[in-house]
């Protein structure tokens, strides 16, 4: 029994000790933490941006009934791979303002948000995921330089020169800087927009592009990210590999000009190399050649051999070597007896089927015109033989205009030579074998004209036939200004440069509408200049 009371002593005891040692803090203050929300009323749930294009992301952050406090740190990040979680930071602000640069893919990349409660460490999150399409459309593609050492890349948009569009002028400037934190390291020496189409849905717009230092390369018009190099567009290339001119014949074939011998390769193969040079006499001089883009029955495509005083052309693409050989149908001229020349320029004019090239005469030193139709079918599949149509002794008067030229070039459907020197573009019409020639526009005071070229879209350039609003495969009518307006590049400083389009006048005449021209500024010195297709 004393057993039993001792043990209910020292239970009591406890009980009491315990009851001691207990302090009630339920009526004592608590601290309660602001959870922090992230609102963002002015972004879609899901992002749509374009590739280099500029964003700007601005959140609402609240933290009990203060909205952006001062106490939150921030960061946004991206991942690098859709689906992945590799994740770089972009930005430690609240509102994010960056330069998109993720590579285009048809699946979402992740935006993530992050708020941070500075005081009590804890992370608050929101993400979006993130589509990144390019933002490179149809337009006047630009090389310039800065430095005179390096070349970079911009794109002129416009109503007038992009089809289905109407945003108004939009220009990316230094596109390989912006990509890649550099510009290329060598002098662009010319640009040339073509399509490379190995299955509908591998095919690429492409601009080729020949360095000053001799190399060659192909870029993906998507992102203008290197496409192909020169080892994959001329695998002999050596030491004396010299590519001078490239070409598209009614977007099917390929020609390389390289050491004056003309080289060609179907554009739907899955490779893009040129490995065998055209067969016959095969020198180009001056690398220019006029390719037919009228889906003409050939020949497809024509130049002049300085060596042998004669023609030459393309008679069919599809053997291996394509062949090639003199021109020798009779007509106004006999095309296997022009010597002493020079090549100095050529087009399809007159009507749109006629390649036309100006030479000198290396004896008077004057110029003259020459050119010869590509055959044709019309719509009741009568064909119209390929033969010479015209010779034109060009007035001594403009001997002197010509060789200060920085730019010959012809319109397509009318017999009009355009002559582009530093300060004037005049207008050669030789319709019917008769020349004149007038002053049609003058440089802007304090600019110098160093480069023009006819509006022709990038499309409509490889195979005119493409534009048809049936069967397609382009199913719209071309651009109003398409063949009907001059591209001119000019210079006022020695790294400044601008770029006008100028509207034809009145149909047939060559006049130019100045006060409708369109000025597009802030590039370096113009190298060269193309116009990209859709």
């Amino acid at each position: 029994m004393k057993r039993k009371i001792y043990n209910s002593i020292v239970l009591l005891l406890a009980v009491v000790l315990l009851s001691h040692c207990y302090v009630d803090k339920s009526g004592l203050d608590t601290s309660k933490i602001d959870e922090i929300t992230i609102e963002a009323p002015g972004m879609s749930s899901i992002l749509r941006v374009e590739y280099l294009e500029e964003v700007t992301f601005d959140p609402t952050v609240k933290m009990g009934t203060n909205t952006n406090p001062a106490d939150v740190t921030y960061k946004w990040e991206i991942n690098q791979t859709p689906g992945s979680t590799d994740l770089v930071e972009i930005g430690t602000a609240k509102v994010l303002k960056t330069t998109i640069k993720n590579k285009i893919l048809s699946a979402a990349y992740t935006l993530v948000f992050t708020a941070t409660d500075a005081k009590h460490g804890i992370d608050y999150q929101k993400s979006w995921p993130l589509y990144v399409s390019s933002s490179f459309r149809e337009g006047i593609v630009v090389a310039d330089t800065k430095d005179g050492s390096t070349s970079d890349l911009s794109l002129i948009m416009d109503n007038d020169i992009t089809s289905t569009y109407s945003a108004g002028v939009k220009i990316k400037y230094n596109i390989w800087k912006s990509a890649t934190g550099s510009s290329h390291p060598a002098l662009v020496k010319n640009l040339t927009y073509t399509l490379h189409k190995p299955s509908s849905v591998l095919t690429k717009n492409v601009i080729t592009a020949i360095f000053e230092n001799k190399d060659i390369s192909m870029f993906d018009c998507e992102n203008y990210s290197l496409y192909k190099d020169a080892s994959q567009i001329f695998p002999a290339k050596g030491a004396s590999f010299d590519p001078q001119a490239f070409y598209t014949i009614n977007n099917a074939t390929w020609i390389l000009v390289a050491n004056n011998m003309a080289y060609l390769f179907a554009n739907n193969q899955g490779i893009t190399s040129f490995l065998l040079p055209a067969s016959g006499l095969n020198y180009v001089d001056n690398a220019v050649m006029v390719a037919d883009n009228s889906a003409g029955a050939g020949p497809y495509a024509f130049w002049y051999n300085n060596n042998t005083g004669r023609f030459y052309n393309i008679s069919m693409t599809f053997t291996t070597p394509a062949s090639g050989g003199e021109y020798t149908t009779q007509g106004v001229f006999n095309p296997t007896n022009v010597p002493d020349r020079r090549m100095v320029a050529g087009d399809v004019s007159i009507d749109g089927v006629s390649p036309t090239m100006l030479l000198k005469n290396s004896v008077t030193g004057n110029y003259e015109l020459y050119s010869i139709s590509f055959s044709f079918y019309d719509v009741n599949w009568n064909m119209t033989p390929s033969t010479p149509k015209l010779k034109v002794e060009l007035p001594v008067a403009l001997t002197s205009i010509l060789n200060s030229a920085v730019s010959v070039f012809f319109n397509m459907f009318d017999p009009i030579m355009y002559v582009a020197t530093p300060s004037k573009i005049y207008a050669v019409n030789f319709g019917g074998g008769v020349v004149s020639y007038s002053e049609k526009y003058s440089a802007p005071a304090g600019e110098t004209i160093t480069k023009a070229k006819l509006f022709v879209q990038g499309r409509y350039r490889l195979n005119r036939k493409d534009y048809n609003e049936t069967s397609g495969p382009i199913y719209e009518p071309a651009l109003a200004l398409n063949t009907k307006a001059v591209v001119v590049a000019t210079s006022k400083a020695a790294f400044q440069g601008d770029v006008y389009v100028i509207p034809f006048g009145a149909s047939g005449t060559g006049d130019l509408n100045a006060s409708q021209a369109k000025k597009y500024t802030g590039f370096g010195k113009i190298l060269d200049f193309t116009i990209q297709g859709q």
